[in-house]
C-alpha cells in the first residue's frame, strides 16, 4: 500500500484541508475519476469540514508527468447547501 496525500479546497469558505490516505500501489495509473473516488472511499467522512450524503464530478483531469490527479465537483451536503469543491490527489 502506497501513501497518498488530497488536498481539497471548497469554494464557499475557501476553506483548505489536507488529507492523507491508503492506497493501491498502482493508484496514480487509474482514471483522474477512480483516484478521487479511491480518496472519498478511504477517508473518514467525519473528516470532512461538511456533512455530506453524496458527491459528483464537474471535471476531472490528470497530470501524468507530475502524478496528480485533480476533481472539480459538488458535495451534496445533507444540511444547507451544495458545496462546490476541488481536490487534487499526489503520492505523498
Amino acid at each position: 500500500m502506497a501513501v497518498y496525500r488530497a488536498r481539497m479546497i471548497d469554494a464557499i469558505t475557501a476553506g483548505e484541508h489536507t488529507f492523507e490516505f491508503n492506497g493501491r500501489d498502482d493508484l496514480m495509473s487509474d482514471t483522474p475519476v477512480r483516484i478521487v473516488r479511491a480518496f472519498f472511499d478511504t477517508v473518514d467522512r467525519h473528516l470532512f469540514p461538511v456533512k455530506h450524503k453524496d458527491w459528483e464530478v464537474n471535471c476531472a483531469f490528470k497530470n501524468a508527468d507530475r502524478g496528480v490527479a485533480c476533481v472539480m465537483g459538488v458535495l451534496h451536503c445533507e444540511e444547507g447547501p451544495h458545496l462546490p469543491f476541488a481536490v487534487f490527489v499526489g503520492p505523498k
